[in-house]
């Protein structure tokens, strides 16, 4: 590609304008004499010349989401109704799939929507009237319109999220993590509101009462608080002193409160409102502030489960009073509340008499399940009685419960199971003409490339390699036992099964001039006739073979055997020569089109690249942080990719021994990948049950300006905080956050500038044809609502005072009133104290508050006409419901 370099002199500035991907084609600025330079004129020469130096290639990115994966057996899931469905005739079922969350159709087994998500995997969903929220690793956390689907970020956690829980009216969001913090969000203004610091451990679970403004939180750290939202203090808590705290919930009336933990029962608690010790209060921290408790719970009572290991969910079904148990071995049980359990009113307030809770459940009874990692209880009224599960072999099924049966076994009525393996897959082959693709693992499944389904499942036994041969006729599966199962594509039926091998077959390459196949096992390797499916002649090796190759010729074999690959002609299987220097097993191998370099992967974490006609190694490269389980060869080219059990996949240049790209989207081991005829497509499987589709796009790119992009961090920044404050600042400053603090600098200091009647009027206030004032209100407009506390937070001093000046004109603008007064009351708080200690600004706080008390008199005055507009239009259709004045 050819790049120019062009220089123009305007004024004492040099501009460069270099056609290269990396500079997006922008130019780079060079302020001379008096000005600060932000490049010197020797590193942009130098820039320059490397620019013309610098290889580029095409980059690859992922389409779509992954599949195979139903549900994250990590995370949960949660039911959810769409106001679309107005009968609740269909069960829709929010699932954690990696990163992203899909919305099943449990009904038909169908994928509903994809709400997709970035390079961190999602740990939590929640979903509240009109909200869904989904906590990732990293700690953001994703908001969810229901209607338009449209979304928000909220970054605040540092670690993964592990509870979310919306408040009655979906007005406020409570978010737990492992950082041991839980932060309150308000979800009308996007943004966060404090922080809650207390716990000393992982925060468990975290619920809002619907009935009082408290928030009950669980931690490993042993203990459950009940924190006071009005105060923002903890006003109780509940400690145990042997075991971590993994789930509660409240039931009846938020009058009972039940706790799971690491050992083996359950925990009862009674919660009642303080009303007749109004006047109890207690001391917080070290000093004299007295606070008034406002409910008082006691532990009353324990649940004694069945089977003696600690549990780690639990459910209530509030229409038949059955709470369910979910135990660390996959077990449920089951406890019935019983009628006889007696009621006191006191103080207009229905509580449980403690005495009567103390014996208020009994055991019902035992519920087989397997491999559960999740459960949820339908709460529509068609369907009673029902349990949703999702099991830790990536599928859910919703089940009937029989209550009256004391065997009270499940019966299964729908489930979503066909659209991904039980187990991760093993391999993968993609067909010639790359339309469809096969994996293998429990069973072989064919997918459709274009529609991202699977479309085929064949039952086999456990399968480790395949291969499709005779212009994909036939599809050939290796499997742990030894057969070989040779699948007919076009009858959709298996034709044959043989016993080719006495081990585990590991690898299948089908032969340059097509005539047949050769499979590889620990023992020996075979070629078989591909036609006439029969073995033809073997090799056999003293060592335990793990993979080979043909080269493109079919002049040699490669075959690697522990340390060594040894090269044998093909025609006759005489020995060539062998390839020493790897120090553990080689696990894959590969030749290049123009039979020129063989690359070799090792479980020493090394890419060892030879020269094939001597044997020469040319380079040794420490390739991953793991084995290396796969190689191959983009076809007609030098560039290779590598798997690793590291999790990454990673794209080299066998020519210049150069780490191209890296993909970085597996979150566990990558087995295997395959690559089409063509080199544009690659599809790689990994252990967390994924598979992802890689394709080739039409854009360049710089290896080294890659490896910046990766490595660019978010700045760290210290905050100032009170440690010993039980609610904080929730803010988690990040780079964006930092560039829009710079752009909103930039604004202010041209806006300094456009105050001096001697200078120019600004370019960029010409460009965009406004005034100062105007500019600044756009630069501050258009920062995220979500990320404008954080930018404001690290504004310099300097620039506050700028602002505050500006807002005096700003509150005469009724469509930005509201986040106008917004930021001036933040930046007011934020500096109270040097405000408040500068005489000059007396003025000027004097004069903001007669301008906001005016706006507000003024938007008070619409909002009351509009009210009783409204009103009155709600009186006539009261009256006459589709009247003709309800046309518009």
């Amino acid at each position: 590609m050819k790049r120019t370099v062009s220089q123009h002199e305007t004024h004492g500035v040099a501009t460069w304008y270099t056609r290269c991907p990396i500079m997006d084609a922008k130019p780079v600025t060079l302020l001379r004499v008096g000005l600060k330079h932000v490049l010197s004129r020797n590193n942009v020469l130098k820039l320059r010349n490397r620019l013309f130096l610098m290889k580029t290639y095409l980059k690859f990115v992922q389409s779509g989401y992954p599949l195979n994966v139903i549900c994250s057996p990590n995370s949960n899931f949660k039911l959810l109704h769409l106001k679309e469905d107005k009968n609740l005739s269909k069960i829709y079922v929010a699932c954690a799939a990696l990163e992203n969350v899909i919305v099943w159709n449990l009904s038909n087994a169908s994928i509903k929507m994809v709400l997709e998500g970035e390079k961190s995997f999602v740990t939590r969903i929640e979903v509240g009237p009109v909200k869904m929220a989904a906590g990732y690793e990293d700690g953001h956390i994703k908001l969810w319109d229901m209607e338009s689907w449209a979304h928000i970020t909220l970054d605040g956690h540092t670690s993964a999220v592990t509870c979310l829980d919306f408040d009655k009216d979906s007005t406020k969001l409570v978010s737990g993590s492992l950082d041991t913090y839980m932060i309150i969000w308000d979800v009308l203004n996007e943004c966060g509101l404090y922080k809650l610091k207390g716990h000393t451990n992982a925060v468990t679970n975290c619920k809002f009462m619907t009935l009082y403004p408290i928030l009950i939180s669980s931690s490993k750290d042993k203990s459950i608080k009940m924190w006071d939202l009005t105060t923002q203090h903890c006003f109780a808590t509940l400690q145990d002193p042997d075991f971590e705290v993994l789930d509660f919930l409240l039931c009846k009336e938020e009058q009972m409160m039940i706790s799971a933990d690491s050992g083996e029962d359950l925990k009862i608690w009674s919660l009642v409102d303080n009303v007749e010790s109004s006047g109890t209060k207690r001391h917080m921290g070290t000093g004299n502030t007295l606070l008034d408790i406002p409910m008082k719970c006691n532990m009353v009572s324990r649940i004694f489960k069945k089977h003696s290991v600690s549990s780690k969910l639990l459910r209530f079904d509030h229409q038949y009073g059955v709470l369910y148990c979910l135990n660390n071995d996959s077990t449920l049980e089951a406890f019935k509340l019983k009628k006889s359990s007696s009621l006191k009113v006191s103080n207009q307030t229905t509580i449980f008499e403690e005495n009567n809770m103390s014996d208020c459940f009994e055991s019902l009874c035992e519920i087989p399940a397997t491999n559960v990692c999740h459960l949820e209880l339908l709460k529509n009224r068609k369907y009673q009685n029902m349990i949703c599960i999702a099991h830790k072999k990536n599928c859910i099924t919703l089940n009937t419960v029989n209550l009256e049966d004391p065997s009270l076994k499940f019966q299964n009525i729908l489930s979503i199971s066909n659209s991904g393996h039980r187990s991760s897959p093993t391999c993968v082959a993609i067909n010639s003409n790359s339309t469809f693709f096969a994996t293998g693992s429990n069973e072989i499944k064919i997918w459709s490339i274009k529609d991202r389904c699977c479309i085929q499942t064949i039952s086999t036994e456990q399968c480790k390699s395949l291969i499709y041969v005779t212009g994909d006729r036939y599809l050939i599966g290796g499997m742990k036992s030894g057969a070989l199962y040779i699948y007919d594509m076009l009858n959709a039926q298996v034709v044959e099964c043989l016993n080719a091998h006495g081990g585990a077959i590991v690898h299948l390459k089908e032969m340059p001039n097509k005539n047949g196949f050769a499979s590889c096992s620990v023992d020996q390797v075979s070629h078989n006739n591909v036609f006439t499916i029969k073995n033809v002649r073997q090799l056999e090796m003293e060592d335990p073979v793990t993979s080979f190759c043909y080269s493109n010729c079919q002049t040699y074999i490669a075959v690697s055997a522990l340390n060594d690959v040894k090269l044998f002609y093909d025609d006759t299987l005489k020995y060539c020569l062998t390839l020493y220097g790897h120090k553990l097993p080689v696990n894959c191998i590969d030749i290049s089109s123009d039979n020129e370099i063989i690359v070799t992967g090792s479980a020493d974490n090394s890419v060892k690249i030879w020269g094939l006609t001597f044997g020469d190694c040319r380079k040794s490269i420490h390739a991953h942080s793991s084995s290396i389980n796969c190689l191959k060869f983009v076809p007609e080219t030098h560039y290779f990719f590598s798997c690793s059990s590291d999790s990454s996949i990673k794209y080299w240049d066998g020519d210049t021994f150069q780490n191209i790209l890296e993909l970085k989207r597996h979150g566990k081991s990558v087995p295997s990948f395959a690559l089409n005829s063509d080199g544009d497509l690659l599809i790689s499987i990994s252990k967390d049950c994924s598979i992802r589709i890689w394709e080739k796009i039409e854009e360049l790119m710089v290896p080294d300006a890659e490896e910046n992009e990766e490595g660019a961090n978010n700045p760290m920044i210290t905050l100032a905080k009170d440690q010993d404050k039980e609610a904080q600042a929730h803010w988690k400053p990040s780079l964006s956050s930092v560039q829009h603090t710079e752009n909103l600098v930039d604004a202010l200091d041209i806006a300094m500038k456009a105050k001096n009647s001697d200078e120019p009027t600004h370019p960029v206030l010409i460009s965009w044809n406004m005034s100062a004032n105007q500019y600044v209100l756009y630069v501050l407009t258009s920062i995220p609502s979500n990320q404008l506390d954080v930018t404001l937070l690290i504004l310099p001093y300097k620039y506050v005072l700028i602002m505050l000046s500006l807002f005096t004109d700003w509150f005469d603008r009724p469509n930005q009133f509201e986040m106008c007064l917004r930021c001036c009351l933040f930046l007011m708080k934020l500096h109270f104290y040097q405000l408040i200690n500068t005489p000059q600004m007396e003025p000027l706080i004097n004069k903001l508050r007669q301008h906001s008390k005016k706006s507000i008199q003024k938007l008070k005055e619409v909002d009351g006409t509009n009210k009783a507009v409204l009103d009155f239009i709600k009186n006539l259709q009261d009256t006459k419901p589709g009247g003709e004045y309800l046309k518009f």
